[in-house]
Formats: C-alpha cells, structure tokens, sequence
C-alpha cells in the first residue's frame, strides 16, 4: 500500500482487443473527417450538449480509395508489431499480498480526504462512523425502500415540457431521461485524518467526510444539465477565486498595514447545512439578476429541486433519504454551494459596520484581511456568524502568518521592502507527499511531466528562494524514497528553471504616444485551466505580427484568446475601436458592459508562429501559415479554457481535432508513430485540402490502478 492508490501493476499481456478498437475509433474519425470534407475554417463544429454519441460511420463506398488504402497498410503493419509484455513492476510476493488484500472483507481502503495518504480501517469501525452520522436526524432518516424509481417519471415529466418550449430537443431529451434500472446512489466516508486526534471516535476513528455517488442514478445526466446553468453565474461574485494562481494573481495588488490581520474562515460542513428551500431561493436569485433567454428558469428550478428533495441512497443494504442541503458526489453541488454562499456573504456583508479591506472565497474557505482592531473582528465575525442559523464559521486570525488553501501568507521580506505580502507553499501535516511511484506502469514522460508540475507550482507560489529551495527538498526527499534517482530530479528542476530564465518577456517599445504598452502585460508564463504553469518562450512586443495573443480583463481574470497576422498594435486598436463604437462583439460587449472601461483591458502577447521563410521574405502568409496560425489559437484556446461560458470566445475555428487513444501497453509508442506516419501520409496526398486543417493527437488510457482494485464506494 505504500505505493500509493495510483500504482498501476504492469498487466500480464496486451490486449489485442484493445488495439483492434482505438484503430477502429480512430479509422472511423478519419472517414468522418473526409466524408464531411465541406466543414470550413470559421464554421460553428460545435456540437450541442447532453446528447449521445452518433455511432454512424460512412460507407467505404464514399471514401477515397487512397485514404482506404492506407488505412488497410495501417491495420496490417499494426498487426505485425508482437504484443508481448516484458518484465514485471512487482514481485510475487507483492502480488499475492494484492489478491489478499482484494478478497479482505473485514477491512475497507479509501483515500484519505485530504493529501495523499491511503487509509485502512477496520470495516466494523467505518460502518460504526458510518451510522453515527447517519443516525443525526436534522440530515438523514432512514426509509423502508428507495423512491427513486417515483421520482424518475417526475423528472421526465419536466425535461418533456423542456422539449415542448424547446429549451431541449428530441435527441437531449434521449439523453437526459432517466432510462429503466439506474443503479441506486451509494454513501461512502473519505477519512478525515487531517482533524485534530482529539475529535476522533474512541481516540482511533478518524470523521468521515460523507459522498453519496452519484454516478449512473437517475439524476445524473440532469444533475450536468443543471450545472451547465450554474456555473456560469457561481463565477459572478467579487469575492470568486478559482484556484491558487488565481487567489496570488489577486493577492499580488494587495498592500496591508502592519497593524492588518490575517484572517481566514471555514464554514463548517457547508454543504448538508444548505437549507433547501434558501437555497432554491438563492439560485432564482442569480437567475433573477442574470436573464438568460435559452435558460427555462421555472424549469431549471424544478429540477434542481427534484434532485434536492429525492436524495436517496443506499448504505449497508439499507435505504437512507437525505432530509438537509445536498450531497458532495452531486454534479452541480460545489456551484449550487457557491451560489448560496454568494447571497449569504452579500447580506452578512451588509449589515457590518466594520469591513475588511479585502475578501476573497474559494468555496467554503474566506480569506480576509482586517485592518482593524481585534475588538472590531469579534463583532464583525459575530454579525456573520448569526446572520445564517445554519451557517457556523471558524475563524484564524495571526498579525504575521496564515494558512489558506495550499499557500501560507506571511509578512516576511518583501513586506518589509515594498509592502507586498511574502506566500510559500503549505504543507497539511498529514500530506504524505506520495506522488506516483516510479515503477508504476506509467508512460515515461508521466513522471517527468508531474514533478516538473510540482516545481513549477513551488516557483510560482514562493516569493522567497530559500522557502522554494526547501520545498523541493522536502519533495525531492520524499521523491528519493518512491524510487526516483537524484540525479533525475536535479535535471529536472535545472530544466525547469532554465525555461522561466530564457523565456518570454513582453517588451514595451516604450514611445510616449504607444497606446499598445499601456495595456501589455510583462510575464513569462499564463496559467491553464487546470492550473498548470506554461512558460512563454518569444520575446515579443506591440510591433510583433503573425502572433497569438491573449485579452484579459484586469478586474475579472476572464479571458479572450486572438490570432492576428498583423501588428498587435494595429490588431489592438481595432479592438479599442469595438469597445468604443459599442460593438456587439464578445471583447466589447464585455468592456462596455460587465466590466465597463478599456482601462480593465490588458493584453499577453502569447506565442509568434513560425512562417515559410519565402512568404515571410515577400510579406506575405501562405495557406499552410494562415492554418498554423489557426490551429495554434485554437490550441491555446482549449489550454487556457476562453470559450464561453468561462471565457470570452464565442466560436472554435477549426474542428476538435483527430484523436488516437490507445490503452498504455510497451508497443503503444511503435504503434501511435505508425498512426502518425499514416496522417502525414495523407495530410500531404490532400495538401491544402479538409485534413490539413484538422491536428492528430495521440493519448494514451491508463490500465487498472490499486485503487480500482481495492477501493469501492459499495460497502
């Protein structure tokens, strides 16, 4: 167990079964793609959602006999590579003591809740946890049998209305009905290891955090549907964080007193302490202040009310209703939280005589810093503490340092020379640290791709060098112990830094009348939607051209991402011209209306796409260099998350590109290099023509972990 939930043991043999279906899916994409050869450069290729997967496939009768050609050469030099597997990543013993564990029914294994840790309880202890919380009747009761099955026809009853307004179609309305036998909702406990010892049943039973799963039951295809309208609206409010580098991005602009306070606050389990009905109301609330013509709101609420008031689910062969608030394992329960909290936050907010000077939330976690006495924050935290009667707060508060979320805000070095707040990275005492084994059976750059991700995250987060020098250390030793060599690691960091030391800086041409400078950002990375670090390697200023560039709103962090085959300037001050003129594009509409003033407006000059050095010569842009261009917005388009709802593009100029997904085995390298062979092969036959604008990419499915093996939300 040592090794972690995520080691995956190296399977036996290959599936041949495997590799006939990723060829299968990824022949049928190939004919989908030249038999809808007419979708051009700037079309709408985005499908609507909540709908099923059309499994159609042309007639080979209607494909080019080139293209078919070389798919069968494709199958044929694929099925001579042997599939054979070498070698093992556990021993005998190691997989004996699997089996065993496996057919272990006294004992359970779950994940803890927070870090990485893997917890084994006795299964009369988890289940003693279990009925403990169960048993608290302001949350659960227990009932004779399950009323989901009831409650199905209800919840088809209001999507069939949603089709007669035509907020759905026929085929959503397939796809979001509940279908005969769902599987019930399963309630299970994730550790709470990280509460004091004090808290713990009998000194040696660890709280769990209750998850009722909800996957495959009636209300999980509408619980998507509903979150799809949600989460639009739970990013509205000011005091939103995303995520780490978005709370630092924030943080950054913040110059405290040395007299503040900093503060933190948790809302003790938000989640069962969402009264339904204020809930409800909170969300209507959003829908009220936020009109949305392709949203059906009296609809939208019944359903969400539906899924509120129906939570049922089954624990230890016996059937339990949830009575109060929502269930973590709900698709839309942390937006629904989000939204609630948000009207909460706004009124308690209000009736403070008091303020902090600033107030941020990450969910059910506040940061705030007080410039004021102490004095001042007890009744401060007293007027929101009794605003809610279901909603409890605890409260840290130090003068020098504070943990929230993964950093720990402090006033150190910089605070003494320029006022700005000093983060390092937080470390919970029971993080483990334990990240992927290096003999799981992982492609290799796996490895290199998670610690590089880690080092980043360290640089990112320390303003201090000795604070990120230790943080690596402590990674490196724990790294050191999951069998990665030192030398492998110190490459690692060196390369790492070295990408941030040659990499992008935005120039300023620094001429008075420049109307460009005044809105370009000066940085050597951006941040992906999933909060991963991405250098920017160009040195690039307003004069740059052929560029892909990146808008971002000062005051809201929402984003826009471009390509232009023109000066930024030039292609900046079209921009401005739309903000001015009031035009109905998506930049403007948003610096004229959700975030009024083109002073909100600054702009990353992100990547310079490369050009034939003929067309470049003679100024111009060939096919092939107007495609790359496209092709690399839309890639930063889907790295940096900007298609609406969460960004600012309204359209995808090019298709999703063609994927080949085959299960990881020690032949998937040679077979995914046959497979790009294949594409170039006919990229180049129809040069110019429907596949030059479509990108392979080739991914790779992960086998069976220990925690599929091992850990079952069915008790």
């Amino acid at each position: 167990m040592a090794k972690g939930l995520k080691f995956i043991p190296k399977p036996s043999k290959s599936s041949k079964e495997n590799v006939d279906k990723a060829l299968s899916n990824f022949s049928r994409r190939v004919k989908l793609t030249e038999f809808f050869k007419s979708l051009k450069i700037g079309s709408d290729s985005n499908h609507s959602k909540f709908r099923e997967k059309s499994q159609w496939t042309p007639s080979d009768k209607l494909i080019d006999d080139y293209t078919l050609q070389k798919l069968s050469e494709l199958i044929v030099d694929v099925n001579k590579i042997d599939l054979k597997q070498y070698g093992k990543n556990m021993s005998k013993a190691d997989y004996r003591a699997l089996k065993l564990l496996k057919q272990r029914k006294d004992i359970v294994i779950k994940p803890a809740d927070k870090g990485s840790s893997t917890i084994i309880l006795n299964k009369s202890d988890y289940i003693f946890e279990a009925y403990r919380q169960l048993s608290d009747s302001n949350y659960y009761k227990k009932i004779n049998a399950p009323i989901y099955p009831k409650v199905a026809g209800k919840i088809n009853e209001i999507l069939d209305k949603l089709v007669d307004k035509k907020f759905i179609d026929d085929k959503q309305y397939d796809y979001l009905s509940v279908k005969e036998n769902p599987r019930s909702r399963l309630f299970y406990l994730l550790p709470k290891i990280h509460k004091d010892r004090d808290i713990w049943i009998n000194g040696k039973i660890p709280p769990g955090r209750p998850i009722v799963s909800d996957c495959n039951s009636d209300s999980y295809l509408v619980s998507a549907y509903i979150d799809s309208f949600l989460q639009p609206l739970a990013v509205k409010h000011s005091s939103y964080i995303k995520d780490t580098f978005h709370f630092l991005e924030k943080l950054k602009n913040i110059k405290p007193s040395d007299q503040s306070f900093l503060v933190t606050l948790d809302v003790e389990s938000l989640y069962t302490n969402i009264n339904n009905t204020e809930g409800l109301c909170a969300v209507e609330h959003m829908f009220q202040i936020h009109p949305d013509p392709k949203r059906s709101d009296k609809h939208i609420s019944n359903l969400l009310k539906l899924c509120l008031e129906n939570n049922d689910f089954e624990f230890n062969n016996e059937w339990f209703l949830q009575t109060s608030g929502t269930a973590m394992g709900k698709k839309f329960a942390p937006n629904y939280a989000n939204l609630f909290l948000a009207k909460w936050e706004h009124e308690a907010l209000a009736k403070c005589p008091k303020k902090p000077s600033c107030y941020f939330r990450f969910l059910d976690d506040i940061f705030i810093i007080w410039p004021h006495s102490k004095d001042d924050f007890n009744i401060f935290f007293q007027i929101l503490n009794s605003h809610h009667k279901s909603i409890n707060l605890k409260a840290s508060l130090n003068k020098n340092e504070i943990h929230f979320l993964d950093v720990t805000i402090f006033k150190g070095q910089k605070f003494a020379k320029e006022g700005i707040l000093d983060t390092k990275v937080y470390f919970k005492p029971t993080n483990s640290r334990q990240l992927l084994h290096k003999k799981s059976y992982h492609p290799k750059h796996t490895f290199k791709g998670i610690i590089k991700s880690q080092i980043l995250r360290y640089y990112w987060i320390c303003t201090n060098v000795g604070d990120f020098n230790q943080a690596c250390t402590g990674l490196f030793q724990s790294l050191r112990q999951r069998g990665y060599s030192g030398r492998f690691l110190r490459t690692i960091k060196t390369q790492t830094l070295l990408s941030f030391k040659s990499s992008h800086k935005s120039n300023k041409c620094l001429k008075p009348n420049c109307l460009t400078c005044p809105h370009l950002i000066e940085t050597d990375h951006m941040i992906s939607s999933k909060g991963k670090i991405i250098p920017l390697k160009h040195s690039l200023n307003c004069h740059s051209k052929g560029i892909i560039y990146c808008i971002k709103c000062r005051k809201c962090g929402i984003m826009y991402v471009g390509q232009t085959r023109l000066h930024l300037n030039t292609r900046l001050t079209e921009h401005r011209s739309t903000i001015k003129t009031g035009k109905s594009k998506p930049v403007a509409m948003h610096f004229n209306e959700t975030c009024p003033g083109v002073e909100n407006l600054s702009v990353i000059p992100v990547e310079q796409v490369p050009r034939e050095d003929l067309d470049e010569l003679m100024g111009l842009y060939s096919i092939k260099d107007i495609l790359q261009l496209y092709i690399r917005e839309q890639h930063w388009m889907a790295k940096l998350k900007t298609l609406t709802p969460q960004g600012l593009n309204k359209r995808r100029d090019l298709p999703p590109p063609i994927p080949f997904v085959i299960q990881y085995n020690d032949q998937s390298g040679k077979i995914s290099k046959l497979v790009k062979n294949f594409y170039e092969d006919i990229r180049s036959k129809y040069f110019c023509g429907y596949f030059t604008k479509y990108n392979l990419v080739t991914a790779f499915k992960r086998n069976k972990n220990l925690k599929d093996y091992l850990v079952h939300a069915k008790l």
